[in-house]
């Protein structure tokens, strides 16, 4: 777990239209998760409920999808405009073309490293987490910030396992997890 600790427990997931939602039922607690894939990867936002609780994939261009759009199973999707920052800094803003159910004004990325807060404008919610993606940034979002937990899942070496990298929010330091089929 992010800043130590053990947990065991089960994965359910399951797809809903164009997204995918799980439930972890574990020693720590129940938790529930909304996904969209990316290039062989799925990123998952995870919160203790589906309230509030949301992911968008920003590409290298502004690109966006996010979930959950108006209706449960669907993305939104729209464009961000890239804001003029200093050198490094990366932050999007909704342009004159941005579909009006996106939550947020904008978005910025703070810190360094795998694992970035996501400074979150405009929206029902200040913080989010972000990782990177192939072609961009995974960014998730929850009511509490503490509770706000981003995973990204990839196939692993032995079939039907997966390795899953993620992190909670207020702990720097991501984990690393190898999941295998219950059975």
């Amino acid at each position: 777990m992010p800043g130590g600790g053990t947990y065991t427990g089960t994965i359910a997931a399951r797809e809903v239209g164009e997204t995918v939602e799980l439930a972890w039922d574990t020693t720590a607690g129940r938790y529930f998760g909304i996904g969209l894939a990316e290039r062989g990867a799925w990123y998952v936002a995870c919160g203790e409920d589906g309230d509030g609780l949301g992911l968008a994939l920003v590409g290298g261009r502004g690109e966006l999808r996010w979930t959950p759009a108006p209706e449960r199973g669907t993305v939104g999707a729209s464009r961000l405009v890239r804001a003029r920052v200093p050198s490094g800094e990366l932050r999007w803003e909704a342009g004159p073309a941005a579909d009006a159910g996106f939550p947020f004004a904008g978005l910025a990325l703070e810190g360094a490293g795998e694992v970035r807060t996501a400074g979150l404008a405009g929206g029902p919610v200040a913080r989010g987490l972000a990782l990177p993606t192939a072609v961009g940034w995974a960014v998730a979002w929850y009511p509490r910030f503490d509770q706000t937990v981003i995973l990204r899942y990839l196939p692993g070496r032995e079939p039907g396992t997966w390795v899953a990298l993620w992190a909670l929010g207020g702990r720097p330091d991501p984990a690393v997890e190898l999941l295998r089929p219950a059975g």
